[in-house]
């Protein structure tokens, strides 16, 4: 018989697989903890990252970029790290502001050629406005400070700067609104006006803009931003000559090289003309002399492009002799900046104001000799010759004291549009249109005297009468030194000569009559050139009127020259009357040379004077009573 415990079975051991698992599981949480706290370290920044790129609100959006945000401040703050504001925002900001959203709105109040114009014209209006735009935009936050604590805002000279550098440069580009009015209300509500208010007062103004050249066809003016020239814009500016520029390029270049050359013929010309009336013999009395003092005169007047040779830079600019070329880039050649400008000035005041008198004299000694038979010239010809010497002084004086005389356009120095008038063109008209009415009346006198002297030949004839003839006793004649006078008449011997006598005396007034239409026409061509177009050009380029501001606008858009100078052609000096003004006064003494100098008669006496100089035989017969005058 076995026992109970023999007959139980024996006992079998529990697995234990539950102990290894729940080792395993220790081992893996142990592992995957630092995992999981780095991942919510890394999801509470992502947290924080999103308060601080919160969109803002309705209000902020609508707002414009130059009203700052007046909100509190909160207890997180950023670090500003776009490219606008760098070097200006170097404070910590509100977190609650949007450097996207500001920067999508900021970006459309200006394209970046007109910035980019805009700091290379007016570096410190695009300081100034960069500097308001950011630290208005931008207000400083405090991180130490509370919830309801207000971030520091702009100062109000920051605005002020703005109104004062950036009125004009705005209105340039019709963009006024975007100056600050900073007696505005609610710009006056954005500004504090403490002591701890956002400014850079230790930095320069225009220091913070990048170095950016000048449009083309624009130069920098070395005197800088605030220099009032007529020609800059900020600091670039109009190379002088300033006139240059407003035509295709070249153009006026080639019209005053051509114009100084052909000056310089008419100033030989007229030299030929002088020399023969000073050295050949009978040229030197009255009424020759009238001719001699007119043809040194006219010489002197044409002789006055020299000055200008081998460059019109010379005359045209003023002298700067810390420039490489000696001539300022921008300033325009006054009396009181070029000395070689108020030279040719006066000079050519003194000269032309001589000319045009000695002209008209001589157009008055043949009108009083052939309609009013006086004598009356020749009689008081010291006097008379005084007062034609005094009065080109008067005026050239005037003009000197008055400092009126500067360049304006062509390749000479003459005098101001704002004297020109008063100076110049008045008093010459006072000479030039009497002298030309008078001279028709001479002309059209002496064509009735020989109509009837013909018709008194021919009724002499018919009757077999040679002994009557035009004027009966005591008429006028013309004399022998070239006028007319009342010491000899038309009455005696026959009428064929009386005939041929007067005709020729029409051949010979006719000189006097081109040289009147020719001074008539070449200075009303000039006066309407200078009056009209050089006036109206001075004018708009001096107020910076719509069509300057147009042209400066066409060169900032990177337009040519050529193009640019379509656009305001209505507005410069036409340039065909511009050629006809200044080749009429060029060759004044190439027409001059023509009427008096070209003569067969002027050679045969020259031939004779190199005959007798050289040891010939001079011939004192002179056949031709008229070649003394003319």
């Amino acid at each position: 018989m076995t026992t109970s415990s023999a007959r139980q079975p024996a006992a079998v051991p529990r697995p234990r697989h539950w102990v290894a698992l729940v080792a395993v599981i220790a081992v893996l949480a142990l592992l995957l903890a630092p995992l999981v706290a780095a991942q919510k370290s890394t999801a509470t920044t992502a947290s924080q990252r999103a308060v601080v790129t919160t969109v803002p609100t309705s209000k902020q959006a609508d707002s414009s970029p130059l009203t700052p945000a007046t909100s509190g401040s909160s207890a997180q703050c950023q670090t500003y790290s776009g490219e606008l504001c760098a070097g200006i925002v170097t404070y910590p900001i509100p977190a609650t502001i949007d450097l996207k959203a500001m920067a999508a709105k900021v970006s459309p109040l200006m394209t970046p050629l007109e910035m980019e114009a805009l700091q290379s014209m007016y570096p410190m209006c695009a300081d100034a406005f960069r500097r308001w735009l950011c630290l208005s935009s931008l207000p400083k936050c405090d991180p130490q400070g509370t919830s309801t604590s207000a971030p520091t805002r702009v100062c109000l000279g920051v605005c002020n700067d703005v109104e004062t550098y950036c009125r004009e440069p705005f209105d340039l580009r019709n963009r006024p609104s975007l100056v600050p009015k900073c007696s505005d209300p609610t710009v006056q509500a954005a500004i504090d006006k403490s002591s701890s208010c956002l400014a850079m007062a230790n930095v320069t103004l225009g220091s913070l803009v990048k170095d950016v050249p000048c449009p083309q066809a624009l130069v920098r003016n070395p005197r800088g931003e605030r220099t009032k020239i007529d020609t800059c814009f900020g600091q670039c500016c109009l190379p002088c000559p300033a006139i240059n520029n407003f035509y295709p390029s070249g153009q006026i270049e080639t019209l005053n090289f051509a114009s100084m050359i052909v000056r310089c013929v008419s100033s030989v010309l007229s030299m030929y003309l002088m020399m023969s009336y000073l050295l050949l013999p009978n040229k030197r009395k009255h009424p020759a002399i009238i001719v001699l003092f007119f043809a040194v005169a006219l010489t002197f007047w044409m002789g006055n492009i020299w000055f200008s040779f081998p460059t019109p830079r010379q005359v045209q600019c003023a002298t700067d002799s810390s420039s490489p070329n000696g001539f300022d880039p921008i300033i325009q050649a006054t009396h009181a900046n070029n000395v070689l400008c108020g030279i040719q000035g006066t000079f050519l005041m003194f000269f032309s104001h001589l000319t045009i008198i000695w002209a008209t004299y001589l157009v008055l000694n043949l009108h009083m000799t052939a309609v009013w038979r006086s004598n009356f010239l020749e009689r008081h010809f010291h006097v008379t010759t005084l007062v034609c010497w005094i009065w080109p002084i008067v005026f050239t004086l005037l003009a000197y004291f008055l400092e009126a005389v500067q360049y304006e356009s062509g390749a000479t120095c003459l005098i101001s549009n704002e004297w020109a008038n008063r100076l110049f063109f008045y008093p010459v008209a006072c000479l030039i249109f009497p002298s030309f009415v008078l001279h028709l009346v001479t002309f059209f006198k002496i064509a009735r005297a020989s109509m009837r002297e013909s018709a008194s030949q021919e009724m002499s004839t018919s009757r077999g009468d040679t002994t009557t003839g035009y004027g009966g006793s005591g008429g006028g004649g013309y004399s022998g030194g070239g006028g007319y006078s009342g010491s000899q008449t038309m009455s005696g011997g026959t009428g064929k000569p009386r005939g041929r006598h007067v005709v020729k005396a029409v051949k010979v007034q006719w000189r006097a009559l081109m040289l009147a239409f020719i001074m008539l026409i070449t200075f009303s061509a000039f006066w309407l050139f200078y009056w009209f177009e050089l006036q109206r050009f001075t004018t708009g380029k001096r107020g910076k009127e719509a069509w300057f501001v147009e042209w400066v606008k066409c060169m900032i858009e990177d337009k040519s020259q050529d193009e640019c100078a379509q656009s305001v052609k209505p507005h410069v000096p036409a340039f065909p009357l511009m050629v006809l003004s200044d080749m009429m006064v060029a060759t004044g003494g190439i027409w001059i040379f023509v009427i008096f100098g070209a003569r067969l008669s002027i050679i045969y006496e020259w031939r004779t004077w190199f005959a007798d100089t050289c040891g010939g035989r001079r011939n004192r017969n002179r056949n031709d009573p008229y070649a003394n005058y003319t």
